[in-house]
């Protein structure tokens, strides 16, 4: 039903693979794509039909996982998803592992409003993923609205779906 699919919820992982830069380096870049197509086929298997893989550049990739979701539920995907990308790779003969970073989002704001600011979602979602860099890797960081005090980063042209319609409009940021 298209109504539920642009009302839908859903949570954004934006992934980069720690490490990934030194198998390129020591073991060449046919060894790199190997890594990347296995980190691409095991985070595609545990996708469920309606969710979404896609490669951005290099080693990072974004996952979206549709319906409802809280912090938990979306935690639990991204643990998930480390423990595909962990398990080791054979690439010429030897076990290679790699870890992820993982920063998340949802799309659902405090209000219920659903943000579908593709690109705002991506930011944050980067946000937390650099964060999770940051904090030593092969970790999961949830954009919570405190962390992220600019989240969303709503104009008069943020298109959102309005939780009490359904329809999707223009936000009007509100004084708190």
């Amino acid at each position: 039903d298209p109504h539920e699919r642009r009302t839908a919820p859903f949570a954004l992982l934006f992934f980069d693979l720690d490490g990934f830069k030194a198998i390129n380096d020591t073991l060449g870049h046919q060894a790199g794509d190997r890594v990347l197509v296995e980190v691409g086929a095991r985070v595609k298997a545990t996708l469920r039909a309606d969710d979404i893989l896609v490669r951005m550049a290099g080693d990072e990739f974004v996952a979206v996982f549709r319906g409802p979701l809280d912090q938990n539920i979306a935690r639990t995907m991204a643990d998930r998803l480390h423990q595909q990308i962990v398990k080791p790779i054979d690439i010429q003969g030897s076990d290679v592992t790699i870890t992820a970073s993982i920063g998340v989002v949802l799309s659902r704001a405090p209000t219920g409003d659903i943000v579908k600011d593709a690109e705002a979602l991506l930011r944050i979602a980067d946000r937390a993923m650099y964060d999770a860099k940051r904090a030593g890797g092969g970790q999961t960081v949830v954009a919570s609205f405190d962390q992220y005090p600019a989240w969303p980063p709503l104009d008069a042209t943020t298109p959102v779906v309005r939780h009490e319609t359904g329809r999707l409009t223009s936000s009007q940021r509100t004084a708190h």
